[in-house]
């Protein structure tokens, strides 16, 4: 009896991780596809990303100045 509640629980366990995972993968952030060059406004970013279809978009200068698009 004991033994089948800790499988249950493990079960329960993967397939929650398994569904908040999928969840963050869509939320994740992502390098625009059609942005060139170094990005240096946030502005021009989030317009290149809203017209691939994302919700928005900004500079980060730790990956070298790549345009990250919101999901």
């Amino acid at each position: 009896m004991k033994n089948e509640s800790i499988k249950d629980f493990i079960i329960i366990l993967i397939i929650s991780s398994t569904f908040l995972l999928k969840i963050d993968e869509i939320n994740a952030d992502s390098l625009s596809g059609n942005f060139k060059g170094p990005c240096l406004s946030d502005t021009n970013c989030r317009n290149v990303c809203k017209g691939e279809g994302k919700r928005s978009g900004h500079c980060n200068t730790t990956f070298f100045g790549k345009c990250w698009c919101e999901n």
